[in-house]
């Protein structure tokens, strides 16, 4: 966590986090999400539970778990649509 950062905000239940779509590539299939309070976490379209791409501005609820190269969302929600 970077320093002065507050933790993420998580649901306690579930171990979700909460986040903003900062971009994505649906031709691609990939992009980041914003986590409140944390570092970045790369998206797979894969993991995107929604029946549209991601956009930037987007709030999503998701789990974190590490990957090959590094942190990576896990089954990520639309909560809000952005812009």
């Amino acid at each position: 966590m970077p320093p002065g950062a507050a933790p993420p905000v998580t649901d306690a239940a579930t171990a979700r986090e909460t986040g903003t779509v900062k971009w994505f590539d649906p031709r691609r299939g990939y992009g980041f999400i914003g986590r409140d309070g944390a570092v970045d976490v790369f998206v797979h379209a894969d993991e995107v539970r929604a029946d549209r791409p991601l956009a930037p501005g987007d709030r999503v609820r998701f789990t974190v778990a590490e990957g090959r190269r590094g942190l990576q969302a896990r089954n990520v929600e639309l909560v809000t649509v952005g812009r």
